[in-house]
């Protein structure tokens, strides 16, 4: 029988050792695709978020008169009056045109708008400030 030649340890860790260094050089290039691809989706989520939400920070502004009718506004109990109506017939007034889709303008309307408080702070302030000067 022939006798194998006895290999050293350093020779044994050479041999696997080529093949140990491509492992580590693929396992750095998937943690570092996997870095990049989560940048990658985590841009394109912001730019998402963005690209929706930017509109949020536009304001349009629309000049109304507003008739203050004695039969819509209740002077005993303003808090509960109809700021709606009065904000509606202003901007009917405004575009007279749309008349025809009155129904449509209606149903658009989901609930008090911005322009409702304000319409009722304004009437409350006012209040206040007459009844200062009148007392």
């Amino acid at each position: 029988m022939s006798e194998q030649p006895k290999i050293s340890t350093i020779d044994r860790v050479n041999v696997g050792l080529a093949a140990r260094y491509r492992k580590e050089k693929r396992f750095r290039l998937f943690g570092l695709s996997a870095i990049v691809a989560s940048l990658l989706f985590l841009v394109l989520l912001l730019g998402s978020i963005v690209s929706k939400g930017y509109t949020a920070f536009r304001q349009t502004q629309i000049l109304l008169d507003i008739h203050f009718d004695p039969a819509v506004l209740d002077v005993n109990n303003l808090a509960t009056a109809n700021y709606g109506a009065l904000v509606r017939d202003a901007v009917l007034a405004l575009y007279p045109g749309y008349e025809k889709n009155r129904d449509h303008m209606l149903a658009m309307q989901r609930g008090p708008h911005a322009s409702y408080y304000g319409v009722m702070i304004w009437v409350l302030v006012e209040l206040e400030l007459w009844l200062r000067a009148n007392t």
